[in-house]
């Protein structure tokens, strides 16, 4: 069997008036040794919800999954902090079998949520058959049997911020899991 291969996450800001950064000792307890910093991503947005800006998260090393080998994401969310139908949302960059390019939200408030792994928190997830589900629904059979081109979560929704942690992502293939910065 091939090694899996190594995700990356890239932090970002599109527009003005938006944050990505790990913020310590706001997360929990880190299990990696980055220092001990019990990081959690701050995505932020300082700007009212139309002005055009976002914090964005992205997944590298994902180009080429088949949409079908997606089995996972996942984050803890800071209870109480922003979560609604549009932000944060994972969105899913998927080149069709026909070569068309679609993009698929996984907005926060429709994810699965349980308690998280530690008090204070909410664990939002999608598995594999509600991600497919979401794809055939938003963008239809090609999309389901295409490749990801991207993969991302975006925070555009403000001004607030939400505070996540004990990133996951996990495909047939390969999985990324972050706690902090490096880690």
């Amino acid at each position: 069997a091939a090694a899996p291969a190594e995700l990356r996450l890239d932090l970002g800001t599109v527009g003005k008036g938006a944050r990505a950064t790990w913020k310590a000792h706001a997360g929990l307890p880190d299990p990696t040794k980055n220092g001990g910093g019990d990081h959690a991503l701050l995505l932020q947005k300082d700007v009212p919800t139309p002005e055009f800006a976002a914090a964005v998260a992205r997944v590298e090393g994902i180009e080429g999954t088949p949409v079908t080998e997606l089995a996972r994401l996942q984050w803890n969310r800071r209870t109480g902090t922003h979560c609604t139908g549009g932000a944060p949302r994972w969105n899913l960059s998927i080149t069709g079998a026909s070569g068309a390019e679609y993009t698929v939200f996984l907005g926060c408030a429709a994810a699965a949520q349980t308690p998280g792994d530690h008090d204070d928190w909410t664990m939002d997830f999608w598995g594999a058959s509600t991600i497919r589900a979401q794809v055939f629904a938003q963008a239809g059979a090609d999309a389901l049997g295409g490749t990801l081109s991207g993969l991302a979560i975006v925070f555009d929704e403000g001004p607030d911020s939400v505070l996540l942690d004990n990133l996951n992502v996990t495909t047939f293939a390969a999985e990324g899991r972050w706690y902090g910065p490096g880690a």
